[in-house]
This record gives C-alpha cells, structure tokens and sequence, in this order.
C-alpha cells in the first residue's frame, strides 16, 4: 500500500518515513510498557513497595524509563531520518506537522497502536493469569526483535542511499513482507531464539 500510495495517489516518500519512524517509537514504548506492567520484577527492581503510592510510583518509573530508552532509540536509528531531513531544505518537521493528511496519519497509527496494545495486555494478562509461570517476556522480545529488524533494513536503506527517501520505504515494505511470508526465518535474523 505504501508504494502504490507512492506512486498512484502522489504520498510524499518522507512523510511515510517520518511517519513510520514515530510508529518505530510508538512500538519501542508499547513494548517496554507491556514488560513493565506484566513483569512482576520490574516493581521489585525499581523498589515499589505495595500501597497507596504504589501506582503514581509505577506510572513515574515506566515513563521515566521509557522516555530515557526511546531517547536513545530515537537517536541512535533515526539518523537516517534527520539526515534526509537536512539533506532537503524543503522539508522540515514544522511542515511535515502543517501537512493535514501528515496529522491524521499520525492519528490514526497512534490510535490503531494502542489499541493493538491494550488488546496484547489484555491478552496477556489473561494468560499470567491463568498461568503465573507464564513467561511474557518471550512474545514480547519476539514483537522486540521484529520492530528492531523492520527498521533495520529502513537504517541501512537511509544510510546507503540518503537521497531516496522512496528507497527506505520500500525496504520498510519489503521487510514487512519478508516478516510475515517467513515469520521464522525473520525471528531468526538477530540470532536463534533461546
């Protein structure tokens, strides 16, 4: 869909990136937020003594580390994104955010996103529930290591061919694809699961 909007209904190549690059984040936080809150060693590592506090405590702490860890995400693989912004003098975030159809798209991932993950919680917190031995931490990197490699292949288009933003969104298409016609041998790419 992406590279028919491309070439059919005249989609900008770096809206898409910027766009699917904020989805990266969104991924990176929801995943971070879910083994937070399903992983019951996350408030004993962070010391959240039960109680009335227990909660605005957890909430401190998750933001805190989440925004400190997609920080560092965000800058580490987002150099291709701020390189292909600078390389264009006329593109800029404040025109990207001007651009309506730009602000509804983000929308509409923000909103597709969390409700993806408030089903996933739900999911699995039934299953912690039935099962407290249940280790979520297992899907959950899996859902890790699949945005990590998606955008991978994104980094590598961006870093070796900077002036085609068009190019890292068919790497981001052909990764999503590759993903979901070879799940196993994607999960496989950052190593064997253990």
């Amino acid at each position: 869909m992406p590279i028919a909007g491309l070439v059919f209904l005249g989609w900008h190549a770096t809206n898409v990136i910027v766009l699917y690059f904020i989805d990266f984040l969104v991924d990176i936080a929801m995943v971070l937020a879910l083994l937070m809150l399903l992983d019951p060693s996350f408030k004993t590592e962070m010391q959240i003594p039960p109680g009335p506090k227990a909660t605005a405590k957890l909430a401190a702490s998750m933001l805190m580390v989440i925004g400190i860890l997609c920080a560092v995400f965000g800058f580490v693989f987002g150099m291709p994104v701020f390189g292909m912004l600078m390389m264009d003098p006329d593109i800029s975030l404040g025109k990207l955010f001007a651009d309506e159809r730009f602000r509804r798209g983000v929308l509409i991932h923000l909103a597709l996103s969390s409700w993806t993950y408030v089903q996933a919680y739900r999911y699995f917190a039934a299953l912690r529930k039935a099962d407290a031995q249940f280790d979520v931490s297992v899907p959950l990197k899996g859902r890790f290591h699949h945005v990590l490699i998606r955008w991978l292949a994104v980094y590598v288009a961006g870093l070796t061919l900077p002036f085609f933003p068009a190019a890292m969104v068919v790497a981001f298409c052909v990764a999503t694809a590759y993903s979901e016609l070879f799940p196993e041998r994607f999960a496989n790419l950052l190593g064997p699961p253990d």
